[in-house]
C-alpha cells in the first residue's frame, strides 16, 4: 500500500473510530496510534517529495550548465586593460 493510500485509510479509520464500539481506553490508544502513524507517514512523504524536487533542480542545473562563456576571444579594449 502506498503512503498516500495509507494516510487516507488511517484518516477514515480515525473518523469511524468513535462509532466502532471500542471501549474508551482502547479507542484513545487507537486514536493516538493512528494519529502518530499519520504524522510519521506524512513526514516521510514530505521528505521524499523534497528529495525528488532537489534532484529535479540539480538535473536542470546540470543540463543548463552546457553554456560556457569564452573569454579568450575577447579583444583588449579600454575596459580590459
Amino acid at each position: 500500500m502506498t503512503k498516500k493510500r495509507t494516510i487516507i485509510v488511517l484518516g477514515i479509520f480515525v473518523a469511524l473510530l468513535p462509532f466502532l464500539g471500542f471501549p474508551r481506553e482502547a479507542r484513545e490508544i487507537l486514536s493516538v496510534l493512528a494519529g502518530l502513524s499519520i504524522a510519521v507517514i506524512a513526514f516521510l512523504l514530505k521528505r521524499r517529495i523534497e528529495q525528488v524536487a532537489m534532484s529535479a533542480r540539480n538535473e536542470t542545473f546540470a543540463q543548463n550548465g552546457a553554456y560556457t562563456e569564452k573569454t579568450e576571444n575577447i579583444p583588449d579594449g579600454p575596459i580590459n586593460k
